[in-house]
């Protein structure tokens, strides 16, 4: 479960996304629990930006994910869930997150689920990544993939969701990654 690492977080990381698909309890100091969720408004691949910096994910393949700034919608390419990828393609969702208090925070979790891929500098193959990624509820946050290694450019079914605390799927997109010729 290590690979994903990339660009995929963004503090308080995701952004939209294009469904709910459950709910969990989530409990802030002092106030009744309420159910969470997730909501994808807008999927795809995004235009290239570099990002601020990393942050440590240890169930991603790289042991990093890329942080982009957390309050910038990413611009979206039109052509969600095709994505032609080739070295430095980035694509994902943007996700809306609700919990017990307008931007609270929200903890959730990105996960990808990919191709199996080589990591050649490690050895190991990894077909799922997945780290932390904390919302504000009431605030789209965006979370994704960068290829960032050739390596890692592997065309298939890709699926980008977002898992509450106990791992439960509150919302996901598929993706069909081609090579770009």
């Amino acid at each position: 479960m290590k690979h994903l690492a990339k660009f995929c977080a963004i503090l308080c990381l995701v952004s939209y996304a294009c469904g709910y698909a459950g709910e969990t309890e989530v409990q802030t100091s002092g106030q009744r629990t309420q159910p969470a969720g997730a909501k994808i408004v807008n999927c795809g691949e995004i235009e290239a930006r570099a990002p601020m910096g990393t942050t440590a994910a240890p169930n991603t393949e790289l042991g990093y994910v890329n942080v982009l700034p957390e309050l910038e919608t990413p611009k979206f390419k039109p052509g969600c869930p095709n994505i032609e990828a080739k070295l430095g393609t980035r694509f994902g969702i943007h996700v809306v997150a609700s919990g017990s208090a307008r931007f609270s925070i929200v903890p959730l979790v990105t996960r990808v689920t990919h191709p199996e891929i080589r990591n050649p500098e490690s050895g190991q193959d990894t077909s799922v990544d997945q780290w932390a990624s904390p919302m504000n509820s009431g605030i789209a946050r965006y979370t994704g993939w960068s290829f960032d290694k050739p390596w890692e450019v592997v065309p298939g079914r890709w699926r980008i969701e977002i898992l509450d605390a106990e791992d439960n799927v509150l919302a996901a997109q598929d993706f069909t990654v081609t090579l770009k010729k």
